[in-house]
């Protein structure tokens, strides 16, 4: 009788144990030491970087001054400038509209790039501003320019042109006419220009763009 008890008891002391270390093992956490944990790199920044106003105020300082032969039509006729500069700047409607705003900070203070324009340059943008042919479309509700044109007398601030292609159209300080645009009629009886860009006039702001190197000569149609 005793060696049955014996034997049960060592039967009963080993099942515990087993249950015992059964239970330790899948309640066990694992310990996580710092040579087991792996660094990743940093993800480089997206963030823009844009143009302080000392690099814009010295750019305007150093771009050459020009000297026009060419008599240009109104109203550049009138306009005494002798420097331009292209901006490439993240424009939206409410915030930044214009490059330029006299009445706030002065230059956005979202510029990306900036080009000094040589005569031949100032030739062609004048030349597509100036052009019926480059309007004649429709225009879009909203207003995100990307694409600044400032003109200077020396470092004073003469006329602004803001261009947007996603929303096709322009707003400038300078006095564009309308006449001889395309005309819109409603049937209420008024009428409103067409002043939006033409398809022809796209394609001349994105072959400019493209001589600047200025973001919109990537500009898809």
């Amino acid at each position: 009788m005793r060696i049955f008890e014996r034997h049960f008891f060592l039967i009963l002391l080993l099942f515990l144990f087993a249950c015992t270390a059964q239970k330790t093992e899948v309640n066990e956490v694992p310990v996580v030491t710092v040579a087991d944990t792996v660094v990743t790199e940093l993800e480089p920044s997206t963030e823009k970087e844009y143009l302080d106003r000392e690099e814009l105020y010295n750019f305007t300082k150093e771009s050459p001054i020009l000297a026009f032969i060419k008599n240009y039509p109104p109203p550049f006729d009138t306009l005494d400038f002798n420097k331009v500069i292209a901006y490439d700047f993240d424009g939206l409607d409410e915030h930044y509209s214009t490059v330029y705003d006299p009445n706030k900070l002065g230059y956005a203070p979202v510029i990306i790039e900036q080009r000094s324009l040589t005569i031949e340059s100032v030739d062609e943008l004048i030349s597509l501003l100036t052009d019926n042919s480059t309007y004649g479309g429709r225009r879009a509700a909203c207003y995100e320019p990307h694409l600044s044109f400032i003109f200077y007398k020396e470092q004073a601030v003469r006329g602004v042109v803001d261009i947007c292609l996603d929303c096709n159209f322009l707003k400038s300080t300078l006095p564009f006419s309308n006449e001889g645009l395309k005309t819109i009629t409603f049937d209420s009886g008024g009428s409103l220009p067409l002043d939006g860009f033409s398809e022809k006039g796209v394609d001349r702001i994105i072959a400019l763009s493209t001589r600047l190197n200025l973001d919109y000569s990537t500009f898809e149609k």
